[in-house]
């Protein structure tokens, strides 16, 4: 096993709606976009992950075959081991996804200290024993040479800090990041070491910077096409033992958390909904035309909203698939009811047009077309342009307030979104409520916003009034409208 151990690494997998370390760095790894031309070329994959949860290890495999090529391979007595492949075989990634023969990666980490501490050991234990090892338990860049061709450089993000040059000059095939680099420019550094080979870089990390940093900014906000995101969940590793996990978990700021178990970026405590985009957010698809449409409305001269969700009646699940998120400068004109208004009443009947048609009795002249039921609410507290909507032929109901609504609102919300089964804690479950990718953009950047007030009423839980809520608001009079009517 010493010769090659790369060869007998498994990452471990779990089937959906859990998550699987195999399958994230499967799905990393699948080829640019072609159609987007360079646009559409990744060149940076994120691996989120909590603590325990396997990103580094997958990494540093990665690293590994990269570096040493598709069909790397040992002499031996009993013949030609091809061990990358055999690698590739037992993980179901496809031989494509490898390319051939040797070539240079990087390894990046935060100091060569922690680079000592913790990559380079886990390195030794998977490249072949007859690697050569250069300065790699010194505190400088190290480099591991893999017989047969290969080369791996250890190098710390604060050799660009202090000699920027330091990241300049080599030409390479992939670079493995434990953690996220202080600096932006440090990555477009990179990226140009990486032009010559069409190479990728991939960053394992648990975010703890929140959604002001750079990272989360560019990347997962933003989500430009030359990057791709995966999450894997440390409560999902079958290696970690769970009661380990839980306890080092106990000793960590609630804040904290949803990073350190989930690898979700998350803000100070507060939040008030667990957005898991990894989980909640889906790609369209057509909704057939029997299921119910539901709506939900929030009036405004400066930021109106409205978000539809359509819910399939035998699961009990809901989609939320499109929103009108109108937001005005102090300085424009301000929104009136009968525009939204008129700009709903066009998207629906878009939407029926779109739907397959219904053969008229007797199959005289053409189908016609199908139109669904759609139930709908909006904030009360502007009777005027409920009415103005009514005039208009779209039924609204005027959502129901008082003390306490607003918690209960969010509360039948938050069951929607619950991943974990409440009454089996660490069971993960199929949440209810889910959000058509690209469709409700805005509404998503609300909700994960959104905090409680800290000198909340525990009986009205009002949400800090700094938060744009105008979304959330919109979906928590349709969620709790559609609980009205007897629905949970």
């Amino acid at each position: 096993m010493a010769l090659t151990p790369l060869k007998y690494q498994e990452l471990w997998h779990r089937e959906p709606p859990r998550t699987s370390q195999r399958q994230a760095l499967i799905r990393l790894l699948e080829p640019s976009r072609p159609d987007l031309g360079v646009a559409g070329m990744i060149l940076l994959s994120l691996l989120f992950g909590g603590n325990r949860a396997g990103k580094s290890m997958a990494g540093l495999m990665l690293a590994a075959a990269m570096a040493a090529g598709e069909d790397a391979h040992i002499d031996t007595r009993h013949g030609r081991v091809y061990w990358v492949r055999t690698w590739m075989a037992r993980n179901a990634i496809p031989s494509h996804l490898i390319p051939k023969g040797p070539a240079t990666v990087w390894l990046g980490s935060s100091t060569f200290d922690l680079a000592c501490d913790t990559v380079r050991p886990t390195l030794r234990t998977i490249l072949p024993g007859d690697t050569r090892w250069v300065h790699w338990a010194d505190p400088q860049q190290g480099r591991a040479e893999i017989p047969g061709g290969g080369l791996i450089v250890s190098k710390a993000y604060q050799q660009y800090n202090l000699k920027p040059q330091s990241w300049e000059g080599a030409s390479i095939r992939f670079a493995a990041l434990d953690e996220q680099p202080d600096k932006f420019s440090m990555m477009a550094a990179l990226f140009g070491r990486l032009a010559d080979q069409s190479g990728r870089a991939l960053m394992m990390l648990t975010p703890l910077r929140g959604k002001r940093d750079w990272l989360y900014l560019e990347y997962v906000k933003r989500r430009p096409p030359s990057g791709r995101i995966e999450y894997i969940h440390g409560r999902d590793n079958p290696n970690q033992p769970a009661v380990a996990l839980a306890a080092f978990l106990a000793n960590t700021a609630r804040w904290q958390r949803g990073s350190r178990e989930l690898g979700q970026f998350s803000d100070p405590e507060g939040t008030v909904y667990a957005i898991r985009r990894e989980v909640h957010v889906i790609a369209p698809f057509p909704i057939p035309a029997n299921w119910l449409r539901w709506g939900g409305g929030d009036w405004g001269a400066r930021a109106p909203h409205v978000v539809w969700a359509a819910e399939d009646r035998e699961t009990g699940r809901l989609y939320v698939y499109r929103e009108i998120a109108w937001r005005r400068e102090s300085k424009e004109s301000p929104v009136l009811a009968r525009q939204l208004v008129r700009h709903a009443i066009d998207l629906e009947a878009l939407e029926v047009k779109q739907l397959p048609g219904v053969p008229r009795p007797g199959g005289d002249g053409e189908d016609r077309p199908m139109r669904p039921t759609w139930l709908r609410v909006a904030d009360s507290e502007s009777p005027d342009s409920i009415e103005e909507a009514q005039l208009a032929g779209w039924t609204v109901t005027p959502a129901e307030k008082g003390r306490g609504s607003i918690s209960d609102g969010i509360s039948s919300v938050q069951a929607l979104l619950e991943c974990e089964d409440p009454l089996k804690p660490g069971v993960t479950i199929a949440p209810r409520l889910y959000f058509f990718e690209g469709c409700c953009d805005i509404l998503l950047e609300e909700m994960e916003g959104l905090r409680w007030s800290e000198a909340a009423d525990p009986d009205a839980a009002p949400i800090d009034p700094l938060c744009a809520d105008h979304g959330p608001d919109a979906l928590r009079y349709l969620i709790a409208y559609r609980r009205s009517c007897g629905l949970r």
